[in-house]
């Protein structure tokens, strides 16, 4: 699973970027959060975003984006971090010229460290967020994502992720 969805990652992106006539704009950021697993207090995370959208009409985009997290896991395992990847399409909508809000559904794997072959996880996860446009080229994000996620070994569980990512921007 981690080979298709790492494949799945870079393929997506070297096809965005090959095709970049038909991206109107896209985004590389870096994001600090929290992840909250169920009954667990929340541990901080690190994020790297990229995002690649496309105007289908008026101030409507769709695109694909990808998130891979890096979090604490001490809360959680034995285990110091763990790591969340999402991929997903986005659509995004611009109220105004700096201000847009964004909607996604993603395919979500992660594993949190050790060397036992139960430690994967996967799953899905519905989000939000709001961006604000400083200029051109930067913008802030806020955003909430909820995820449903099992274990390799059926125990399912749930987890709520707060960020602040931090982007650059280019194209529109």
């Amino acid at each position: 699973m981690k080979k298709v969805l790492l494949s799945g990652i870079v393929g997506s992106l070297l096809l965005t970027s090959a095709n970049a006539d038909i991206v109107d704009r896209g985004v590389f950021g870096i994001s600090l959060g929290s992840i909250k697993f169920e009954n667990v207090d929340a541990g901080a995370s690190v994020g790297f975003i990229t995002k690649f959208e496309k105007n289908v009409f008026g101030d409507l985009y769709f695109g694909l984006g990808t998130n891979l997290e890096i979090f604490d896991a001490s809360n959680v395992s034995d285990e110091d971090l763990g790591i969340l990847a999402d991929i997903y399409p986005i659509i995004t909508y611009d109220i105004t010229k700096n201000l847009s809000i964004n909607g996604s559904y993603a395919y979500t794997a992660g594993y949190i460290g050790g060397s036992r072959t139960d430690n994967g996880f996967d799953g899905t996860t519905a989000g939000f967020g709001i961006a604000y446009k400083f200029s051109n080229g930067f913008e802030i994000e806020a955003k909430y994502k909820h995820s449903k996620l099992e274990w390799t070994n059926d125990i399912k569980f749930d987890t709520d992720r707060v960020n602040l990512a931090f982007n650059f921007r280019f194209g529109k």
